[in-house]
């Protein structure tokens, strides 16, 4: 197995879907008329689940898709590939690829506009990659021809970036020119021990980081199209990248001695997001093509689970956040891309509830800056996916 395990939260069905109102938004909110016309204004949209499935999430997004993962009561996890017209939402259950084990970390984790899907798993459960692309899935190798490989991202060429085992299990970022061809290893920054990759931009270039079996921090690291790594500055701890626009904006965290802070490099330059009032980490987890960062910031309580609330920064002032389905902060939201100026991620649609995948349209509209009683200056309207026919 890999030395840096990642597990993302976590047989073909397709469901057609239309747009119901949230039966239990708050007061906060709008309800919303869709039986009116079109939705205008600000929306926070539960996106549908096929039948057993109760819970799920977005990894990524790209023009009509959104792509992640559902979860059923068991705690089985499956690929989802969910697509827009126009207001309407369907969702396409692609299975568990054969992995029944719960909390598998099986998930969806990058599309692009031509709704081609990077598939990857890299836990105890396994790890394996694949490209789908719309008919057929396919199987990523290895270095050594296997299949010990994950992917983490695919761009809009086509080209997927992760990480694959080599003869003696060595762990390494490789990028997939195409599906069928054997992956580029992108070499870990001089003194390092391996290296993985979690992002790529329509050039070619790789954003991840370097890790060492001892004591050395994981650094931020860069890869041109050619494999050559360049360090992104940190704030002395390390750090590591996630994703990477074609202006140059690359975003991630760096450590702190308590946690993580999110953090933009602009052409190398570092700006540190920070974390909100009480919290202890944050990371951002996506950019837009225009700039705009989303992500997450929370706590790690001693026992249970973290609390999330979701990282929105629109490219300048402070950092801002949405509210979730329930319209209560205190719950928890996070997101992983945005598209234009419409957010994908997860929230609770009721407190203590499963998470929903969600997505916010209108978002710097519905945005806020998190202190004691603050909300959106524009109430959201909280819409539910639901069932029936095209």
């Amino acid at each position: 197995m890999s030395r840096r395990q990642i597990s993302v939260l976590a047989a073909v069905a397709s469901v057609a879907v239309m747009m119901a109102v949230a039966p239990d938004a708050r007061a906060a909110g709008v309800r919303a008329d869709i039986t009116a016309g079109a939705q205008r204004g600000p929306t926070i949209t539960a996106l549908p689940l096929p039948p057993g499935e109760t819970s799920g999430d977005i990894i990524s997004a790209a023009g009509p898709w959104a792509v992640g993962l559902l979860t059923d009561d068991a705690l089985h996890q499956h690929v989802a590939i969910w697509r827009s017209e126009g207001t309407r939402w369907s969702v396409r259950d692609l299975g568990d690829f054969g992995i029944s084990s719960p909390n598998s970390g099986l998930s969806a984790t990058g599309v692009n506009a031509r709704g081609q899907v990077a598939i990857g798993i890299n836990t105890g459960a396994g790890m394996g990659g694949w490209m789908f692309d719309g008919a057929t899935v396919h199987q990523l190798v290895d270095f050594a021809g296997g299949t010990d490989a994950y992917a983490r991202a695919i761009n809009a060429n086509g080209e997927i970036v992760g990480e694959a085992l080599d003869e003696t299990g060595n762990d390494f970022a490789a990028v997939w020119r195409h599906w069928w061809s054997p992956p580029m290893a992108l070499a870990p920054t001089a003194g390092f021990d391996g290296s993985y990759a979690q992002g790529v931009d329509s050039r070619g270039e790789v954003v991840g980081g370097s890790f060492s079996n001892g004591p050395a921090p994981t650094l931020p690291v860069v890869w041109g199209r050619d494999g050559t790594p360049r360090i992104l500055p940190d704030l002395g701890m390390g750090g590591d990248l996630f994703d990477r626009n074609d202006l140059g904006r690359t975003v991630g965290q760096v450590f702190t001695a308590s946690g993580s802070e999110a953090a933009v490099w602009d052409h190398g330059r570092l700006r540190d997001l920070g974390v909100f009032s009480d919290d202890t980490f944050s990371r951002a987890i996506g950019v837009g093509e225009t700039g705009e960062v989303v992500g997450f910031a929370g706590t790690r309580p001693s026992s249970g689970i973290p609390l999330r609330q979701l990282v929105f920064w629109p490219g300048f002032g402070p950092t801002r956040s949405l509210l979730p389905l329930d319209l209560d902060w205190q719950d928890n939201a996070y997101a992983h891309a945005i598209v234009g100026d419409t957010v994908f991620g997860t929230s609770m649609a009721s407190h203590g509830t499963k998470e929903r995948p969600t997505v916010w349209t209108h978002a710097f509209a519905q945005s806020f800056v998190p202190r004691a009683n603050a909300r959106p200056a524009t109430a959201p309207r909280v819409v539910f996916a639901s069932a029936g026919a095209r």
